[in-house]
């Protein structure tokens, strides 16, 4: 999500991230960021210090506090050094001063979000019992098998020497 409120600046960005292959969300103030973040939750959040309804920071904290992993890049004309650590301080992950080039606002954001992607091991599922993670193709196969082969029906076959394959509940 972009919260900026200059409505070139936000439009451009939006544009830009958008043609880079990214889902993005856009809000002009702190209320409709906040009612966006109620809705869903964000890889990442570009977020201006000084909004119209109030200031960034605050947001930052409240963001963190209910999602510590949404990656936040403050991006704003304070290039003060006491905003700077402070922005950081709130766990922003990067500052960014106006103006600056988009190729390399958008090399920040792809290099952030490939960061977190490798942290979290990419593409996985897990429900607090069951943990698949689809990049490393790894998993508990035995607690698969103890969810899913019920009533007699057998999903997954052992390929001895190659590991597993979806057989897709026939009778055993």
């Amino acid at each position: 999500m972009v919260v900026e409120d200059d409505r070139l600046l936000n439009n451009t960005l939006c544009y830009n991230l958008s043609m880079a292959g990214y889902t993005v969300d856009t809000a002009l103030t702190i209320s409709s960021a906040v009612n966006f973040c109620e809705a869903q939750d964000y890889d990442l959040i570009v977020l201006d210090v000084n909004l119209p309804d109030g200031n960034g920071f605050d947001l930052c904290g409240k963001i963190k506090e209910r999602r510590p992993d949404t990656a936040v890049i403050f991006l704003t004309a304070n290039d003060m050094e006491s905003d700077m650590l402070k922005g950081f301080e709130l766990g922003a992950d990067d500052y960014a001063t106006k103006s600056f080039p988009v190729s390399v606002f958008r090399k920040k954001v792809s290099a952030l979000l490939a960061r977190i992607q490798k942290q979290t091991g990419g593409d996985c599922y897990t429900d607090g019992m069951l943990s698949i993670n689809f990049s490393e193709l790894t998993a508990a196969i035995s607690r698969i098998r103890g969810k899913i082969e019920i009533n007699g029906l057998q999903y997954i076959k052992t390929v001895y020497g190659m590991g597993y394959m979806w057989i897709g509940g026939i009778k055993k």
